[in-house]
């Protein structure tokens, strides 16, 4: 009886296209699970990189408006003497240490700011 089983078995296998039990997956399961894997492991890999590029793309433009803005403000405070018009304030205590050591050194803040990491 056991051997018509195993005979049963081996027929049904052959026939659905699956590897009777105790085998393992057949092939066709075997390459559908790898391109199911490669296709997370390249969708991961794009989310990545397009984060990266939007987060990048970001920080320059902000940094880009900022640089902007204190152009701004430093030609209004140059031509007027004061700072109200551009919107900017003196003295401002939201601004990083490590930026206004530069600036209190001497050093050009426009030029600098950009290696500075604000929030230190």
């Amino acid at each position: 009886m056991e051997r018509a089983g195993a005979r049963l078995r081996q027929a049904w296998g052959r026939r659905t296209g699956r590897w009777p039990a105790g085998r393992g997956a057949s092939l066709r399961w075997q390459i559908a699970a790898l391109v199911a894997a490669t296709t997370c492991a390249v969708a991961a890999a794009i989310g990545l990189l397009v984060h990266d590029a939007s987060l990048s793309r970001t920080l320059s433009q902000s940094r880009d408006a900022a640089i902007r803005q204190l152009d701004l403000a430093t030609a209004a405070y140059v031509r007027t003497g004061s700072a109200e018009d551009s919107g900017a304030t003196l003295d401002n205590g939201r601004v990083p240490q490590e930026l206004r050591g530069l600036v209190a050194g001497g050093t050009s803040a426009p030029n600098s700011a950009r290696g500075c990491t604000a929030g230190t």
